[in-house]
């Protein structure tokens, strides 16, 4: 079994562009980190205690006068109708094959059987 390095050539590219990639996103890494740890708690109101016994003044009910106001006589509203779909017709152009002459055998001259006397 044969080895040389330049077999490896390729291999070692490929191991430094992925090392490459792996360094270059630890910055963003650590700052994910970073925002997490520093982001605040969850936040809950504090609850505060509301009275439940307070006075308030009952108002009373005053005489009110409503001025009779004519109203317009109504008028008839329109009733839907029923109207029935009837779908269009559209015209799709479609290729439709002509008819062509179909081949058909041809009778060719051959040569005509001979009568040859057996040989005595």
């Amino acid at each position: 079994m044969n080895f040389s390095f330049d077999s490896l050539r390729g291999r070692q590219t490929l191991y430094a562009v992925l090392i490459g990639i792996i360094l270059a996103t630890l910055p963003c890494y650590l700052a994910g980190f970073i925002a997490v740890s520093r982001a605040p708690g969850s936040v809950t109101e504090t609850p505060t205690a509301t009275p439940s016994d307070i006075p308030s003044a009952t108002l009373e009910p005053t005489e009110e006068f409503h001025t009779p106001i004519p109203s317009p006589t109504p008028t008839d509203t329109p009733t839907p109708t029923h109207t029935p779909f009837i779908p269009t017709e559209t015209f799709t152009p479609t290729l439709t094959p002509t008819a062509s002459r179909t081949p058909t055998a041809t009778p060719t001259e051959s040569s005509t059987p001979t009568v040859t006397a057996a040989p005595p």
